[in-house]
């Protein structure tokens, strides 16, 4: 559902629909959270899900990353730093299962709170397209502070990734988190 619902979000800001593509984005990155709530509630987690859910969460995010940079609210760097490591994750997760690995992904308190991050980011982007000028923290220092704080954070699990596919193949460790 999050990614046609963010390929919709787009189509409705070149529509010029705003409202709507503001609400669409909002609902494509709660959805994240909402289907891992309701499948560890009800008990419906599985290995399969435990993978789709950080792939459509890189999909997601390298869309979204390439659509606000493209508007101008993100600088070439800094596109780039947020989004290397969904890059350097979908390319150690197809080198595990090329190698054909057995590993599970069981993201950690600092990997959430990352991606958490990174999705208040593109709600506050949105929000900026959406309210223009009228926005308060539309040329905001804390905005700028903010990106950088969410691309260091980036730049550490983009090294991280490959330190854990390392262990993985040498057996020392079962999985991602």
């Amino acid at each position: 559902v999050r990614i046609p619902m963010v390929f919709g979000a787009l189509y409705l800001y070149y529509e010029g629909a705003l409202g709507l593509f503001l609400f669409a984005v909002f609902l494509s990155l709660f959805s994240d959270f909402l289907d891992g709530f309701l499948a560890r509630k009800f008990g419906l987690t599985s290995k399969l899900g435990s993978v789709l859910d950080p792939a459509c969460d890189k999909v997601v995010t390298v869309v979204l990353l390439s659509f606000f940079y493209l508007e101008g609210l993100l600088s070439k760097f800094f596109c780039t730093a947020l989004m290397m490591r969904s890059l350097v994750q979908i390319l150690t997760f197809l080198f595990v299962k090329y190698y054909k690995v057995e590993f599970s992904v069981k993201p950690n308190f600092f990997a959430k709170l990352l991606i958490a991050s990174v999705f208040f980011l593109f709600l506050l982007f949105s929000l900026i397209l959406y309210m223009g000028n009228q926005f308060v923290w539309a040329d905001s220092i804390a905005i700028y502070f903010f990106v950088l704080f969410v691309s260091l954070g980036e730049i550490f699990f983009m090294i991280y990734y490959p330190v854990q596919f390392y262990r993985i193949l040498n057996k020392k460790k079962l999985g991602f988190d």
